[in-house]
Protein backbone atom coordinates (compact mmCIF):
# COMPACT_ATOMS: atom_id res chain seq x y z
CA UNK A 1 0.00 0.00 0.00
CA UNK A 2 1.28 3.72 -0.93
CA UNK A 3 2.14 5.96 1.63
CA UNK A 4 -0.22 9.12 1.42
CA UNK A 5 2.59 12.13 1.10
CA UNK A 6 1.81 14.99 3.75
CA UNK A 7 0.36 18.11 2.86
CA UNK A 8 1.88 21.06 1.72
CA UNK A 9 2.89 23.82 4.40
CA UNK A 10 2.74 27.82 3.71
CA UNK A 11 6.19 27.55 5.73
CA UNK A 12 8.07 24.81 3.81
CA UNK A 13 8.27 21.05 2.53
CA UNK A 14 6.98 18.65 4.69
CA UNK A 15 8.64 15.20 4.89
CA UNK A 16 7.33 11.90 6.07
CA UNK A 17 10.41 9.56 7.38
CA UNK A 18 9.32 6.63 9.79
CA UNK A 19 6.05 7.65 10.53
CA UNK A 20 6.79 11.05 11.62
CA UNK A 21 6.11 14.12 9.41
CA UNK A 22 9.40 16.90 9.34
CA UNK A 23 9.15 20.72 8.35
CA UNK A 24 11.80 21.67 6.00
CA UNK A 25 11.63 25.11 5.28
CA UNK A 26 11.90 26.77 1.51
CA UNK A 27 14.67 28.41 1.84
CA UNK A 28 16.86 25.40 1.98
CA UNK A 29 15.40 24.80 -1.70
CA UNK A 30 17.54 27.87 -2.90
CA UNK A 31 20.41 26.44 -5.19
CA UNK A 32 22.77 28.99 -3.19
CA UNK A 33 21.75 27.32 0.00
CA UNK A 34 22.92 24.09 -1.17
CA UNK A 35 26.19 25.51 -2.77
CA UNK A 36 26.83 26.96 0.66
CA UNK A 37 26.25 23.76 2.58
CA UNK A 38 28.51 22.44 -0.05
CA UNK A 39 31.05 25.35 0.09
CA UNK A 40 31.04 24.87 3.73
CA UNK A 41 32.18 21.01 3.76
CA UNK A 42 34.95 21.73 0.98
CA UNK A 43 36.23 24.75 3.22
CA UNK A 44 36.13 22.28 6.27
CA UNK A 45 38.44 19.86 4.26
CA UNK A 46 40.41 23.19 2.60
CA UNK A 47 40.90 24.05 6.41
CA UNK A 48 42.22 20.74 7.48
CA UNK A 49 44.37 20.50 4.49
CA UNK A 50 45.48 24.52 5.62
CA UNK A 51 45.93 23.97 9.33
CA UNK A 52 48.25 20.90 8.74
CA UNK A 53 50.57 22.06 6.54
CA UNK A 54 50.56 25.52 8.88
CA UNK A 55 50.76 23.28 12.13
CA UNK A 56 53.64 21.06 10.03
CA UNK A 57 55.81 24.09 9.67
CA UNK A 58 55.70 26.11 13.11
CA UNK A 59 55.53 23.57 15.14
CA UNK A 60 57.80 21.41 13.38
CA UNK A 61 60.77 23.74 12.62
CA UNK A 62 61.97 26.67 14.64
CA UNK A 63 62.13 29.26 11.49
CA UNK A 64 58.93 28.73 10.69
CA UNK A 65 57.75 29.73 14.06
CA UNK A 66 59.40 33.23 13.61
CA UNK A 67 57.98 33.10 10.00
CA UNK A 68 54.56 32.56 10.69
CA UNK A 69 53.18 34.70 8.27
CA UNK A 70 54.96 33.24 4.89
CA UNK A 71 54.08 29.83 6.81
CA UNK A 72 50.67 30.62 6.78
CA UNK A 73 50.85 31.93 3.08
CA UNK A 74 52.50 28.40 2.07
CA UNK A 75 49.52 26.81 4.05
CA UNK A 76 46.82 28.50 2.18
CA UNK A 77 48.18 28.19 -1.34
CA UNK A 78 48.23 24.39 -1.11
CA UNK A 79 44.58 24.12 0.59
CA UNK A 80 43.73 26.85 -2.13
CA UNK A 81 44.68 24.05 -4.80
CA UNK A 82 42.49 21.61 -3.29
CA UNK A 83 39.66 24.21 -2.70
CA UNK A 84 39.85 25.27 -6.82
CA UNK A 85 38.81 21.33 -7.66
CA UNK A 86 36.05 20.49 -4.71
CA UNK A 87 34.74 23.85 -5.62
CA UNK A 88 34.66 23.38 -9.70
CA UNK A 89 33.82 20.21 -9.68
CA UNK A 90 31.36 19.48 -6.83
CA UNK A 91 30.26 22.97 -4.90
CA UNK A 92 29.68 24.96 -8.17
CA UNK A 93 30.08 21.95 -10.62
CA UNK A 94 31.20 24.74 -13.28
CA UNK A 95 32.78 22.30 -15.66
CA UNK A 96 32.85 23.97 -19.14
CA UNK A 97 35.22 26.86 -19.94
CA UNK A 98 38.86 26.66 -19.48
CA UNK A 99 39.99 25.17 -16.16
CA UNK A 100 43.38 27.52 -16.19
CA UNK A 101 41.43 30.73 -16.81
CA UNK A 102 38.89 29.92 -13.83
CA UNK A 103 41.85 28.33 -11.48
CA UNK A 104 43.32 32.13 -12.54
CA UNK A 105 40.21 33.87 -11.45
CA UNK A 106 39.90 31.94 -8.54
CA UNK A 107 43.57 32.35 -7.46
CA UNK A 108 42.90 36.10 -7.94
CA UNK A 109 40.45 36.30 -5.53
CA UNK A 110 41.82 33.90 -3.43
CA UNK A 111 44.90 36.14 -3.14
CA UNK A 112 42.84 38.79 -2.13
CA UNK A 113 41.17 36.81 0.64
CA UNK A 114 44.69 35.87 1.71
CA UNK A 115 45.90 39.37 2.34
CA UNK A 116 43.33 39.73 4.37
CA UNK A 117 43.67 36.83 6.49
CA UNK A 118 47.06 37.93 6.42
CA UNK A 119 46.48 41.16 7.88
CA UNK A 120 43.89 39.81 10.18
CA UNK A 121 46.61 37.17 11.28
CA UNK A 122 49.32 39.37 12.00
CA UNK A 123 47.11 41.92 14.02
CA UNK A 124 45.17 39.22 16.14
CA UNK A 125 49.01 37.79 16.80
CA UNK A 126 50.97 40.53 16.86
CA UNK A 127 49.02 43.21 18.01
CA UNK A 128 46.69 41.70 20.23
CA UNK A 129 48.98 38.79 21.60
CA UNK A 130 46.49 36.35 20.87
CA UNK A 131 47.26 32.57 20.40
CA UNK A 132 48.11 32.26 16.25
CA UNK A 133 45.70 29.27 15.82
CA UNK A 134 43.17 30.79 17.45
CA UNK A 135 43.75 33.92 15.60
CA UNK A 136 43.81 32.01 12.35
CA UNK A 137 40.13 30.19 13.05
CA UNK A 138 38.91 33.85 14.19
CA UNK A 139 39.84 35.35 10.57
CA UNK A 140 39.17 32.04 8.32
CA UNK A 141 35.36 32.18 9.84
CA UNK A 142 35.00 35.87 9.43
CA UNK A 143 35.72 35.77 5.56
CA UNK A 144 34.24 32.52 4.43
CA UNK A 145 30.80 33.98 3.91
CA UNK A 146 32.09 37.10 2.01
CA UNK A 147 34.67 34.41 -0.30
CA UNK A 148 31.87 32.50 -0.79
CA UNK A 149 29.49 35.28 -2.21
CA UNK A 150 32.43 36.52 -4.40
CA UNK A 151 33.32 32.77 -5.73
CA UNK A 152 29.46 32.69 -6.34
CA UNK A 153 29.05 35.86 -8.26
CA UNK A 154 32.60 36.06 -10.36
CA UNK A 155 34.37 33.23 -10.60
CA UNK A 156 31.95 30.70 -10.94
CA UNK A 157 28.66 32.56 -12.36
CA UNK A 158 26.70 31.25 -14.61
CA UNK A 159 28.84 28.09 -14.98
CA UNK A 160 26.92 25.55 -12.73
CA UNK A 161 24.98 23.58 -14.84
CA UNK A 162 21.35 23.84 -15.59
CA UNK A 163 18.36 21.95 -13.60
CA UNK A 164 17.52 19.05 -14.33
CA UNK A 165 13.47 19.43 -15.87
CA UNK A 166 11.60 16.87 -14.39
Amino acid sequence: MAQKSPPRSPTGRQVFILGTTFRIPYSISYPWVKQFGRFAVVGLGNALVDFVVYIALTRGLAWWQEHFLLANAVAFLLANINSFIWNRWWTFAARQGSPLRQYGEFLGVSLVYLFFIQLGLWLAVAGLGWYDLWAKVAVIGLGMLLYFIVLRRWVFWGKTRPRPVV
